[in-house]
């Protein structure tokens, strides 16, 4: 299953499918906003103990709209010049992992 509308561009903004990610968007989802730039991240962990991404690429400002809105991502916060936007069950989740 590609996340990932038409070809690959491994230097700039891809075109993903809004509505399979917002479907299928669980804690191992996070948005990436890097303010220094405005450019904005799509991320799939492979597991929540591990840094191994299955999916990372770059997508336009709508999109990471898009997706905020319709996966119901309340909860935004801000480390080191970037914000990360996940929902806040996802956070509890990754907060009572030992």
């Amino acid at each position: 299953m590609s996340y990932i509308k038409g070809k690959f561009n491994s230097t700039g903004v891809n075109e993903v499918d809004v509505e399979l990610i917002a479907k299928d968007w669980n804690h191992l989802f996070v948005i990436v906003n890097y303010t220094r730039t405005d450019e904005y991240r799509v991320v799939k962990y492979l597991r929540k103990d591990s840094l191994i991404t299955t999916l990372k690429t770059t997508i336009s400002k709508d999109q990471a709209r898009q997706i905020i809105d319709i996966a119901n991502l309340d909860n935004a916060y801000s480390i080191r010049g970037s914000v990360f936007f996940r929902r806040s069950k996802d956070l509890e989740i990754l907060n009572n992992f030992s």
